[in-house]
């Protein structure tokens, strides 16, 4: 790239789009097509350069100005001016001559051409005049800082700096990696609500010196490149960029619908507060933050909710509290008329307040609900209800603020009258009409629900949501745990009378001894007596414990919050509380036992370091556990919330005072809410409700016993006086004078080590979590939510599976065939490896769309659903079922890539340790010998979970191949007859392979034994990660294509001679072929031909994979022989692939344009000149070449699959025939270099020699 920048676009007058850029040739995808030096753009760098040199008082006059409200960019506005009154003699004179003298932003519209906005839902003509009125406050502030006099001197009246502001507004973009700019030729381009038809910007990664547009697919001579400017509603692009799309054909136009509730201190009574409180945890995940760069591909829709949520200074102020308001706003848009956060937060208002207090005491309900599941039929029908009134009122607002119909007529009329007034008008008119369809379907959305909702046909959320909302005691404080555990309790107690307890005090069954094997206890609890299973061992009444929002309830600890300890997160209340009460005492007078339970467990942490106390280096031996990760983001969480914290306590007198003599400091809330996390234990309640506590004697005096029977050692439950209790009970027979041995939870030993600070040996409940996402569609939308078979809720035990994000119906319906994304997370543990949830979606997502018809029809006629076929276990198809295995193998190998290979070699020692009965042995982390010995356990168990599943996947998989191979000889053969390029190859090979189907399976088995030969098992230590064994693998496969199509001899194991270099194109190329070919040889085997379907689907796929990287794959030995003659000129290495490989390895490599003829001694390299075979590149090079030695990368007459099919030309693709008579009319051929070979392909390097007058090759 040249330093003064590359051009291939120049600015065009399109009649329908205006001024915009054009091909000045033809473009391939990928290619640069426009590049501007950073030197020559507008930045805000450049600015206060230029004003500090030349006017620095009107630098300093603008730092001191206030932010403004609607012209954002004074300083650069100024500048622009200060440059265009310089006029010829400003750098920038050129491009400030082709800026619109004009624009088109309604903040320039008259009166009366606002007067068309009239009509908007959205208020756009409310929200116009606002702008203008604040742009006018912003520039009277301008002038009062600045002076008339010095303005008028720099030539900045109102409208001129209107306009500098405007060409900015309208033309500042976001770089990755750079400051906001505006760069010549770059604000040519016109927008595009689809990117993938454009081009994307920023800046060039070899120079960091240019902004470059990169075009996405190939444009011919004279077209228009376009940009997207990002995913912006009509409104957003009309005051931004002066226009509009058309009705239907922007997809991210909306409208916005507006909820406002009381928030914090403003809520009236705790069911408000709940109701906000819910309303908010329901829309969160929607309202993932949308900052994306311009230029970039979108991946998906905006947001459907924004959320404005009170400032911390705004809760804590005394003024406005009673107006402070959670506003959501809604985004209706044609392709998500009714998002599913809206239909939440409608149900969420019409719900009972004891409704909303026992949906927040079931975490399975509310997380349906947010879901987008309906709650009643009766809820569905008010929620409707409520909808069509605000849509109503919506609809109405525009309605009503419209001129009368003769008005605007005539406004057209005269705004017609000139070019400008009729741009605007059809602007307004695109706006207003756009919003109105999205009403239009938004109420059609409403109408569906409401059919549903009238004809009953909605199930209950859950049925016990009506029965549990009676046990709920009113006054129980909302979203409290304390008060869940009171409500739970009451239930429990209410059911008979046989539910009540007997206080156990400590001693009775269990009593302290001496423990020297517990680091920095020196005691623990033992049994005073033998303990049968279920006997309750202790109980402590609830109020001396520590829950997970206590903080709450201490009178001393509120007044030091005040109101802020709305703004608290709730996890950091049960460390806040331990913290305080440690360092300033408490107004409670039964906390002493829970202090000096929190005081020995803070002793034993000290002794037995956490995860997060460990010293870097000993971390790093997690590497590619996610526990890395975790510990990452705990420590991220602890700074924010310690931050909130340190804000809150500083607004009051006592805050400051406990700030001040350190009882409340970082450090001391650091160590609290470690205490916090190594105590608190998962209590089960009534119903399976589960909420932690931290109980005395519990986690600071019991052992840890994973292998015990499955249940909760720890219950709330109430006395007969009606005080509730945590219950500690035996969950299996103890021997007296025995240690207490109690679960703490079903945590893995990378939890325990990040938590509590000591892991087990064995634990039987290690795992590795692995994240999938499959894309469903309309059709297999359902099939997915139902597949995974179903599994009891206990929500104090880990679930196997879980629904992470689910798409709504219609984000399917939108989505396509492409599908829209299902994310689910599944525990994987060498017990359990390939769970069924995870092998279920695989199979659903490799379905063909004629696959999924055939399967849907066949269970149809047995009357069975898809879904329920798939949570059966039972393998939908062969070939299916060979695409999910192979997917799941190839999960476990991707990340095991992530662990280091100590890891691995971990991994692979111990896959599983065993256990003789007994209880397991405690790993603390005192040492940094013990400290090892934790990071092996953590890493060890997840490793070798990873190499179970890859394992039994490719158990499976070849269980299956060699099924293939048993039944080949009595299954019929198919007819595979069409019009393609393969099916000739079909047709044409088919009769000498029926006359040898026995060597088929002699032959299929040898190649299937190569494959076993090539890639080493999965659960060895090098797993498939050597790329010589994928190449071998590849090689086998791929020469398995000309022998099954008859063009090549039978293939065997051959070593191959050239292995492949080791950059990311060469792996993925073995990766596509070695999963291709072995899919093929298992399809032949199981029915003696190949589907169409899928050898067409790989043939598409690798002309993609090709124009993305490089037509052909370099290999070693070809690289080597290129670097031997000598220095080179490269043509045609389009995306610069060869020519990174052979600069890497030394060679002297320079690229050569198409036009340029090497006479400085250069070896000419020609790499695809004529794509399909046709054109006249390659000629012209060749005759524009005057050295000795040329060398081709592509296909050549007399060694492609042409020559024994119609269907393909017997030249190849890769040179015309002209060029390649030219070149063996002029050159000898030295030398021939196989190339590893994409399917139907065979590339070769072939060296050539010039002739000498009579025929002979030059020497």
């Amino acid at each position: 790239m040249a330093d003064d920048g590359v051009a291939a676009v120049e600015p065009f007058d399109f009649p329908e789009t205006g001024r915009g850029q054009r091909t000045v040739r033809a473009i391939r995808a990928g290619e640069t097509v426009l590049a501007v030096p950073l030197d020559e753009c507008w930045t805000v760098s450049a600015a206060r350069a230029a004003l500090g040199q030349a006017h620095a008082p009107v630098l300093a006059a603008l730092d001191r100005l206030p932010a403004p409200r609607v012209l954002k960019t004074p300083l650069l506005a100024l500048h622009l001016l200060i440059e265009r009154a310089r006029g010829a003699g400003s750098p920038h004179h050129a491009h400030i001559q082709v800026l619109p003298r004009e624009f088109d932003s309604p903040l320039h519209w008259t009166d009366d051409e606002l007067a068309a906005l009239h009509a908007s839902p959205s208020g756009w003509r409310a929200f116009a005049e606002r702008a203008r009125d604040e742009a006018a406050r912003d520039y009277g502030e301008l002038v009062e800082e600045l002076g008339e006099a010095m303005l008028d001197a720099l030539n900045a009246d109102y409208a001129s700096y209107l306009w500098a502001s405007s060409a900015f507004q309208s033309r500042l973009m976001d770089v990755h990696g750079a400051e906001p700019l505006m760069a010549p030729g770059l604000d040519l381009f016109n927008h595009t609500a689809d990117p993938l038809a454009g081009g994307s910007f920023g800046l060039d990664p070899h120079t960091g010196r240019h902004v470059r547009v990169t075009a996405y697919r190939d444009y011919a001579l004279g077209e228009q490149v376009f940009i997207s400017y990002g995913r912006h509603s009509n409104g957003r692009l009309l005051f931004s960029y002066g226009f509009a799309l058309g009705i239907g054909s922007n997809p991210y136009d909306q409208v916005e619908l507006t909820d406002a509730l009381p928030f914090g201190p403003a809520c009236s009574d705790e069911a408000s507060r709940l109701r906000s409180a819910l309303a908010l945890r329901a829309a969160m995940p929607f309202a993932a933050a949308f900052d994306e760069p311009h230029g970039s591909a979108p991946s998906g829709a905006p947001p459907p909710v924004a959320l404005d949520i009170p400032s911390v200074s705004e809760l804590v102020s005394d003024d406005e509290r009673r107006a402070m308001r959670l506003v959501l706003r809604h985004a209706l848009s044609l392709a998500a008329p009714l998002p599913t956060p809206l239909l939440v937060s409608a149900r969420l208002a019409q719900l009972t307040d004891a409704e909303l207090r026992a949906l927040n005491a079931m975490p399975a309900a509310f997380d349906a609900l947010t879901r987008g599941m309906p709650v009643s039929t009766a809820n569905e029908r008010a929620a409707v209800d409520s909808l069509r009134a605000q849509l109503g009122a919506l609809a109405q607002r525009g309605s009503t603020r419209a001129a009368p119909v003769a008005a605007v007529a005539a406004i057209a009329a005269t705004a017609a009258e000139s070019a400008r007034g009729a741009r605007r008008a059809a602007a307004a008119r695109l706006l207003v009409g756009g919003e109105r369809s999205i009403l239009a379907a938004t109420t059609r959305a409403l109408d569906a629900k409401a059919a549903a909702a009238a004809s009953a046909s909605i199930s209950p959320l859950l049925p016990q949501l009506g029965a549990a909302s009676a046990h709920l005691p009113p006054a129980a404080p909302a979203g409290s745990s304390r008060a869940l555990a009171l409500a739970a309790a009451s239930a429990s107690a209410s059911a008979s009378a046989s539910a009540y307890i007997e206080h156990v005090p400590l001693g009775r069954a269990a009593e302290w001894a001496d423990a020297p094997k517990l680091p920095g206890a020196g005691r623990m609890l033992v049994c005073t007596r033998a303990i049968a299973a279920g006997e309750l061992l202790w109980s402590v009444p609830l109020s001396r414990c520590y829950g997970a929002d206590d903080g709450a309830g201490d009178a001393l600890l509120v007044t030091a919050l005040g109101a802020g300890a709305a703004t608290i997160p709730r996890r950091a209340f049960a460390p806040l509380l331990i913290a305080w009460e440690q360092q300033a005492g408490s107004g409670v007078a039964e906390a002493a036992e829970r202090v000096a339970a929190a005081t020995r467990l803070g002793h034993r942490l000290e002794h037995s370091a956490p995860l997060c106390a460990w010293a870097r280096g000993e971390q790093a031996q997690l590497r590619g556990s996610r526990w890395l990760a975790e510990l990452d983001d705990a420590a991220l969480e602890v700074g924010e919330d310690w931050e909130t914290l340190r804000g809150v306590l500083a607004q009051t007198a006592e805050g400051q005072r406990a700030l001040e003599h350190g009882w409340l400091s970082e450090a001391r809330y650091k160590a609290a809410r470690a205490i916090w996390h190594a105590g608190a234990v998962d209590a089960r309640a009534e119903g399976g409700w589960a909420m932690p506590l931290l109980v005395p004697a519990l986690t600071d005096g019991c052992t840890h016993d994973a292998a015990l029977p499955h249940g909760s050692s720890l219950t709330i439950e109430r006395d007969s006086a009606g005080t509730p209790h945590a219950c500690v009970r035996a969950l299996c027979p103890l021997d007296a004078r025995s240690a207490v041995r109690v679960r703490f939870g079903y945590e893995s030993n990378g939890e325990l080590a990040l938590r509590r600070g000591f892991a087990l040996a064995p634990n039987a409940h290690d795992r590795v979590e692995l994240s999938l996402t499959v894309h469903c569609t309309a059709r297999t939308l359902q099939a997915a939510m139902l597949a995974a078979p179903e599994a009891p809720i206990d929500l104090v035990a880990p679930s196997p599976f879980e629904f992470v994000r689910v798409p709504t119906d219609g984000d399917a319906q939108a989505a396509g065939e492409a599908g829209a994304p299902l994310v689910t997370r599944h525990s994987v543990s060498a017990a359990q490896p390939l769970p069924l949830a995870l092998l279920a979606l695989l199979r659903l997502e490799r379905l063909t769309t004629d696959e999924l018809g055939a399967v849907e029809a066949g269970l149809a006629r047995q009357g069975q659903p898809l879904w329920a076929q798939l949570q059966s276990g039972v393998p939908l198809s062969a070939t299916n079922e060979l695409h999910a295995l192979h997917a799941a193998e190839a999960i476990a190998l991707e990340h095991l890539r992530a662990y280091t290979p100590e890891a691995r070699r971990v991994g692979t020692a111990h896959p599983e340790q065993p256990h003789d009965g007994g209880p397991p042995a405690i790993l603390w982390c005192s040492t940094e010998a013990e400290r090892t010995a934790v990071a092996d356990a953590v890493v060890g168990a997840e490793v070798g979970a990873l190499r179970a599943l890859a394992a039994d996947a490719h158990a499976r998989r070849r269980t299956l191949v060699e099924g293939f191979l048993q039944r080949m000889h009595t299954l019929p053969g198919k007819k595979a007859d069409e019009a393609s390029p393969w099916g000739r190859l079909l047709r044409t090979s088919r009769p000498r392979l029926d006359k040898m189907s026995s060597q088929v399976g002699v032959t299929t088995a040898r190649l299937l034994a190569a494959v076993e030969a090539a890639s080493s098992h999965p659960a060895a230590p090098t797993a498939g990660c050597a790329l010589e064994a994928h190449l071998l693998l590849a090689h086998v496969c791929s020469s398995s294509f000309g022998w099954l199509m008859g063009c090549a001899p039978e293939p065997r194991a051959p070593a191959y001679a050239a292995p492949l270099c080791a950059g990311s194109y060469a792996a993925l190329f073995a990766a596509k072929v070695r999963l291709w070919g072995c899919f093929l040889l298992a399809q032949w085997a199981e029915a003696t031909t190949l589907g169409l379907s899928e050898l067409n689907a790989m043939l598409m796929e690798s002309v993609d994979l090709r124009s993305r990287h490089a037509w052909s794959v370099p290999s070693v030995r070809a690289l080597g022989v290129l670097g031997t003659l000598g220095p080179l000129a490269l043509a045609g290495d389009a995306n610069g692939t060869w020519l990174a490989e052979l600069r890497a390895r030394g060679v002297d490599v320079e690229p050569s344009e198409l036009a340029a003829r090497p006479d400085d001694g250069r070896a000419l390299v020609v790499c695809w000149a004529d794509v399909r075979g046709v054109g006249a590149v390659g000629v012209e090079l060749v005759r524009a070449f005057g050295g000795r030695v040329l060398a081709t990368i592509g296909e050549w007459r007399g060694h492609t699959y042409g020559a024994y099919s119609d269907g393909l030309g017997e030249h190849g693709q890769s040179f015309s025939t002209e060029c390649q008579r030219l070149v063996e009319e002029t050159f000898e051929l030295r030398e021939h270099t196989q190339l590893p070979n994409w399917p139907l392909m065979r590339d070769a390097l072939l060296i050539w020699e010039r002739r000498d007058a009579e025929g002979v090759g030059v020497r």
